[in-house]
């Protein structure tokens, strides 16, 4: 099996996101474009908040699974979420804190799919795409352009506002 670990990096961190945050899980993209970039109460980056706002329903099924699984994960979900493809599967595993995730390699699909990623190389990209956030922030300008790129109404940030001053004739 050949999986692609920035692939899986890129999915562990939406759904651990998703996880995280059920507002964000929101079945209407409005209510995620919302929440992730115009109200951005979690204050997530712009690679973050696209992610949220393209997430596909089975995405957000995954972020759900995630939410439960750090609590318990049961044989019956498992068995469930077994007919996901092996890159989401994966990327499940890699969401949850490292405690939690002994409980899924009992179940034999996901222990197939997951002992056929290299660890090291998942793990690796998971930091490189933390780097990459914490690296490259974002501005104002770059969100309110986000924002109106999806549709939104475009609203210049406070520090490009102009302001008229001096006398009139």
């Amino acid at each position: 099996m050949d999986l692609d670990s920035l692939q899986i990096a890129w999915r562990a961190r939406l759904f651990a996101l998703l996880g995280r945050r059920p507002e964000l899980r929101s079945s209407d993209r409005d209510t995620r474009i919302h929440h992730a970039l115009i109200e951005n109460c979690c204050c997530l980056h712009l690679f973050d908040a696209f992610s949220i706002v393209h997430a596909s329903d089975l995405d957000r099924l995954c972020g759900q699974a995630v939410s439960l699984f750090r609590r318990r994960a049961t044989l019956d979900v498992l068995e469930l979420l077994s007919m996901l493809d092996p890159e989401r599967i994966c990327a499940l595993y890699y969401a949850l804190p490292r405690g939690r995730r002994a409980p899924l390699l009992k179940q034999g699909d996901w222990a197939c799919c997951v002992l056929s990623t290299n660890e090291r190389e998942v793990e690796q990209k998971l930091l490189e795409l933390d780097y990459f956030v914490q690296d490259n922030p974002c501005s104002e300008l770059a969100r309110a352009l986000a924002v109106a790129d999806l549709g939104g109404e475009f609203e210049v940030p406070s520090y490009l506002r102009v302001t008229h001053r001096g006398g009139g004739r």
